[in-house]
């Protein structure tokens, strides 16, 4: 009797398993097509505006036709038609003619942090960026405050400035997966004061999730004061991780002061 109630469970386990697999699979594709569909309208429309102000966004009468088209909209379908939200599909389809250029991989809210940088290679950079590492909305501004582009252009060479825009970040050394210098803004450390290497330690391991995207590719975190040991001497590092792109461990021991060592 006990045998069959494990085999029952066993078997409800199972069946659970797979609907909740098509439970989570059904519902990414809704997502995925109704975002595509979203992403769509909005081009489409900002296309419609444009061809109505014969390509000139700047037209004397355009605040004029956005400030009616929205009233219009507003009344027969309700809330997300406001002049702003008008103006920013304009703005979608000005920066992306080309509707083949829009991928369904971003939603509309990665869209509207994308469509606040004016200069294209940097735009580019940073849609294959967040294509690549998967970069929620919030991570992405993230990287856009902290100048990732700006800190990665100043290590490259300017000639490979639009090769950089098309491709993203390239991983042709392994130094390159780590970033130079590091910006850690979201450890709320104030300027300018005291504090242990403990407490930095502690800080980074209570927001590991940020410090791992600014470390770089590819890293997973494996320990802290992990005990390793050479020849006789053992050794306590502060920070161990481990890169799955170059297959090798990475140590950080951190400093305040200067090293010794």
């Amino acid at each position: 009797m006990h045998n069959n109630l494990i085999n029952t469970d066993n078997e409800i386990n199972n069946i659970f398993d797979n609907i909740k697999e098509l439970v989570i699979n059904s519902r990414n594709k809704v997502y995925s097509t109704v975002n595509t569909e979203m992403l769509n309208l909005y081009w489409n429309i900002g296309k419609a505006i444009m061809e109505i102000q014969q390509g000139d966004e700047r037209a004397s009468y355009g605040e004029t036709v956005l400030e009616k088209l929205s009233k219009k909209l507003t009344n027969e379908f309700g809330k997300g038609f406001s002049k702003r939200n008008l103006e920013r599909m304009r703005k979608f389809y000005i920066y992306f003619p080309i509707a083949t250029t829009v991928s369904s991989q971003l939603s509309w809210s990665h869209y509207l942090e994308l469509l606040k940088i004016d200069e294209e290679p940097k735009r580019k950079f940073y849609i294959k960026e967040t294509i690549n590492s998967r970069w929620s909305v919030r991570e992405l501004q993230r990287q856009i405050g902290s100048l990732l582009y700006e800190r990665l252009l100043l290590s490259v060479d300017k000639n490979k400035v639009l090769e950089l825009a098309k491709k993203g970040q390239e991983l042709k050394e392994s130094k390159d997966l780590v970033k130079d210098p590091f910006v850690l803004e979201f450890l709320d450390i104030k300027e300018n004061t005291d504090y242990l290497e403990s407490d930095l330690e502690k800080n980074i391991l209570e927001h590991l999730k940020e410090f791992l995207l600014e470390l770089g590719k590819g890293f997973m975190f494996v320990g802290s004061q992990v005990r390793l040991t050479l020849e006789e001497d053992h050794f306590y590092p502060d920070l161990v991780f481990y890169n799955r792109l170059l297959k090798c461990f990475v140590i950080i021991d951190l400093k305040i002061g200067k090293v010794t060592h």
